[in-house]
């Protein structure tokens, strides 16, 4: 009886498997979860990506003309992108500037979604990989030696784990992440030494 219940879910899984076009891999797991689960499982699946891709949103949105506005007050980034609307008091422009990368890169990728999340990724796990290691570093200058931090450089340790096996595996993410990056801190090196952007940076 069990044999035959799982030849039944194979034939099923290899059903979805062979109907899955290049249209539809996107339905793919969804769907793997209604054959196994049922429709209760299926519903968890999508709810759970589209959690994931409101958290995702939610953190590039909110979070990503903050980032701009340090960046700018830091030193590293032209100050204009830290002026402030005289009526609502918003960064208007760091909000536009932001905005207009990401329909940049949205337009770069023609929109795929796993493009888009392989490069998510790429910057996500980078950022937690430098952050968990600033961490780590304070802790060693401050002579913090107990068990938080050696718990804190196992998760480094991990993490930077995954964005490696992430770079070796998504060349086209690494490719194009690595030159995001690589044009971020040659702007920010110009600004420091104040090259080629000067008037930019004298701008009210």
């Amino acid at each position: 009886m069990r044999g035959a219940l799982l030849d039944e879910r194979g034939d099923a899984f290899l059903g979805v498997e062979r109907s899955t076009g290049s249209h539809e891999r996107r339905r793919f797991i969804s769907e793997l979860g209604m054959v196994y689960g049922g429709h209760v499982i299926k519903a968890c699946v999508v709810i759970t990506a589209a959690a994931l891709l409101l958290f995702a949103a939610n953190t590039a949105l909110i979070g990503g003309y903050h980032v701009f506005l340090a960046l700018a007050r830091g030193d590293y980034l032209p100050k204009i992108l830290a002026r402030r609307n005289r009526v609502f008091g918003t960064p208007h422009v760091g909000i536009i500037f932001f905005t207009a990368v990401t329909f940049l890169i949205v337009h770069v990728t023609n929109g795929h979604l796993q493009t888009l999340g392989h490069l998510y990724s790429f910057g996500l796990l980078g950022a937690f990989t430098f952050t968990s290691l600033g961490i780590d570093v304070i802790r060693w200058r401050e002579n913090e030696r107990g068990f938080k931090f050696w718990i804190g450089v196992i998760t480094t340790g991990m993490v930077a784990l995954a964005w490696a096996v992430n770079i070796v595996n998504k060349h086209e993410a690494t490719m194009f992440g690595g030159g995001v990056v690589a044009v971020g801190v040659l702007i920010a090196v110009a600004i420091r030494k104040d090259w080629a952007i000067r008037r930019l940076n004298q701008l009210p």
